[in-house]
């Protein structure tokens, strides 16, 4: 058995999640696609197999999960760099009127809300 074909074993499920327009019935398709894995590709290896496949799975868990935490701080910096950039046209009277923007204007006194108030 090829072991680099574990990683394409999720590919149908990725796509029907896609497709799928109601997002609530997700952790269904996870159950289901699982559980036809292990009967079409599992059910009838030996020990030995399934703890190979299984070092393999967590390799790939692994990865994919430092990759999203990766992707995540990639996204948070072209939020912030987005942000910033708005600021600099706010700032510079350049941005438009009614512009779709991270920001909210406030203008006069704001009051913080007391949960992000110091304690005196």
């Amino acid at each position: 058995m090829q072991y680099l074909e574990i990683s394409e074993w999720s590919k149908e499920y990725i796509e029907e999640v896609i497709n799928d327009s109601d997002k609530e019935l997700t952790n269904v398709f996870v159950d289901d696609f699982v559980n036809l894995t292990i009967k079409e590709r599992l059910i009838d290896l030996e020990e030995e197999e399934l703890q190979n496949i299984l070092e393999v799975i967590g390799k790939n868990a692994s990865f994919f999960s430092r990759l999203r935490i990766g992707v995540e701080n990639l996204l948070g910096e072209v939020m912030l760099e987005r942000a910033m950039h708005e600021a600099d046209l706010e700032s510079e009277g350049l941005l438009k009127d009614g512009a779709e923007t991270l920001l909210r204007r406030v203008d006069g006194k704001f009051e913080i809300p007391s949960e992000f108030q110091e304690e005196e």
